[in-house]
């Protein structure tokens, strides 16, 4: 029961931060003046696009579900990481910190999401899950 209420709730983080995504990508675009901006909007697309796709397949629990969850991951570092320079003219300092800030929260929900995703899946024969 906690694994499906997990699950929905990682699907449901993902499914705001792709709501987010198109939503601000739309936005910036129209507001977009440097090149950097322009560019800017690609990992925010990204995010949008692959978290829609992790929250199906976790959702489904399909096995390919680590792959968008984990370049979702990285979509979402990334654009953490230029927001602060690219719109906000900021220096290294706070790029850096939005960036690793966004890392350590996306590779947790990664993890956590593999981590239901696995506990769900058969072991093959002769595994065990026992220390010994």
């Amino acid at each position: 029961m906690l694994q499906y209420a997990g699950m929905g709730v990682i699907a449901a983080l993902l499914l705001v931060t792709t709501m987010a995504g198109v939503s601000d990508a739309s936005e910036n675009l129209g507001v977009a003046e440097t090149a950097a901006q322009h560019w800017f909007v690609l990992p925010q697309l990204g995010y949008a696009v692959l978290g829609l796709l992790a929250a199906a397949g976790l959702l489904l629990r399909r096995p390919w579900t680590t792959w968008p969850l984990r370049g979702w991951a990285v979509c979402v570092t990334v654009t953490a990481s230029l927001a602060p320079a690219t719109w906000g003219g900021a220096g290294i300092g706070p790029s850096l910190t939005a960036g690793i800030s966004a890392l350590v929260l996306a590779v947790l929900i990664v993890l956590a999401a593999e981590r239901l995703l696995s506990a769900g899946r058969p072991r093959a024969p002769g595994t065990s899950t026992d220390a010994t």
